[in-house]
Order: structure tokens, then sequence, then C-alpha cells
């Protein structure tokens, strides 16, 4: 949803100071916290699915989700803790919050697994190329010897 034509957007919709949304009447301010509360929700789930964008940081609580702005992608900020409440009025877009929550955390947890196993695996690696390169050497040495006593024989 980047690269929004904020003239084609309704006022509610806009890039809007704090003051600015004060001004808007209540019904407009609703909408406009609907709106942004649906489109963060929406692109958590999608960070769920496809995984979360290395410059993004997931906003994991309400309090931090109520603050989120990103005017590129029509997420607005609002003041309002009922709007996002549990068991209020959006109780069903808070549900699809708390799963993508989790999903993006059990992703995050499985990718720093990986990320680790995978360290493990170099360290492993690098072991055994050094392991080898010292039994190269010592078969090496061994020839060398061989062929100085058979050379005395």
């Amino acid at each position: 949803m980047s690269g929004r034509d904020e003239a084609a957007e309704p006022i509610w919709d806009r890039n809007l100071d704090e003051e600015a949304v004060k001004r808007l009447p209540p019904a407009d301010r609703g909408r406009r916290a609907i709106a942004s509360l649906t489109r963060k929700v929406e692109l958590l789930e999608r960070w769920a699915k496809d995984g979360v964008p290395e410059d993004a940081q997931v906003r994991g609580d309400r309090a931090k989700l109520r603050r989120w702005k990103d005017a590129g992608l029509g997420l607005w900020a609002w003041a309002d803790p009922q709007i996002d409440a549990k068991d209020g009025r959006n109780a069903a877009l808070m549900e699809r919050f708390r799963v993508a929550v989790e999903a993006i955390a059990a992703r995050g947890k499985g990718r720093r697994n990986v990320q680790r196993e995978l360290a493990a695996k170099d360290i492993l690696i690098a072991a055994l190329e050094k392991q080898n390169i010292e039994l190269v050497d010592r078969v090496r040495r061994l020839q060398v010897q061989v062929a100085a006593l058979q050379a005395r024989a």
C-alpha cells in the first residue's frame, strides 16, 4: 500500500498532525483508527506468512500497536485504548493481531535456531578441515620416513 495518493484519500485517512486529528469529527476519528488497525493487522499477518523485512519492527503489544505510525503505509496512531481492547468492538481484529504476533515470534525463534545450528555446523566444518589438513600432513611425513627407511635398506 505504499505510494499512497493522499489527494485521492478521504481527509481522515491522510497524514495529519495530532491537532488536525483532534479537529476531525468523532466518526472520522473512529474510521481512521479502525482503518489503521485493520491495515496494521493485515501487515502483521503478511509478515507472519512471508517473514518480517530486515528494516521492520514488530509492534507486539497493544500500546506499541496504538503508537505505530507509517504514513507511507497508511498506518496511523490513535489514543483511545478501546479501539484495540481485547474484548471490545474490534475483538476479532485483536485476536488476529495476537495470532499474527505469535506466528511472527515463532517464526523468529525458528530462524534464530537455524542460524545457531548453521553457526555450530560452520565451527564443526572448520574443525574437520583442520583435522584433515593435519592428517594429510601426518601421512606425508610418514611417507617421507618410509622412503628414508627403504633407502637405507
